[in-house]
């Protein structure tokens, strides 16, 4: 029989409390994000009343269109928009199976290689969301829901930011490895 080492074992579990915990995180994350695009379209004077009344998918084109339309003659910045509303919506993608279409959890036990993981259903199609997918993108939504005042100051104040790397900088952090 194989020898296990026993402390890459525990270091390696999911308990079914840690895969919830990471939903409670997706959420309030989502939480602050939409503050902060609630801010940002306020800033771009999108009309209050019927920006609150729209869906998040609708919210989310909507920063895109007005970043597009005022950032025309900057591509490096309108392609880190686009690339910020793709992860968005993916993320948005994640946030409503988890809040409408849960059907299952699987922990990861000590010395088993399958990943921990939560079963979704939404819509007819079924999805398993990978507990370390659910904690990438749960990151990346943080990061961009903390820098989203930056990223919409950029359209306002393209001077500010012209010796600045602010797209590279907030890529960075997008994209490093989950700790």
């Amino acid at each position: 029989m194989k020898k296990q080492n026993f402390k890459n074992c525990i270091t390696s579990a999911v308990t079914l409390v840690e895969l919830r915990e990471a939903v409670g995180i997706h959420f309030s994350v989502w939480s602050m994000l939409e503050r902060s695009l609630q801010s940002a379209l306020a800033d771009f004077g999108a009309n209050g009343k019927k920006a609150q009344r729209q869906s998040l998918s609708q919210k989310l084109d909507l920063w895109k269109q007005f970043h597009l339309d005022r950032a025309s003659e900057r591509d490096l910045h309108k392609e880190f928009v686009v690339e910020i509303h793709s992860i968005l919506l993916s993320s948005l993608e994640i946030r409503n199976r988890l809040a409408h279409g849960i059907t299952g959890w699987s922990a990861r036990a000590p010395g088993r290689s399958e990943n921990a993981s939560i079963s979704t259903e939404l819509n007819d199609k079924k999805i398993v969301v990978d507990y370390g997918e659910l904690k990438r993108i749960t990151e990346q939504t943080g990061t961009i829901a903390s820098h989203m005042d930056r990223i919409t100051s950029y359209v306002f104040e393209p001077d500010k930011w012209r010796h600045s790397d602010l797209h590279a900088e907030i890529r960075k952090m997008l994209y490093r490895s989950n700790r």
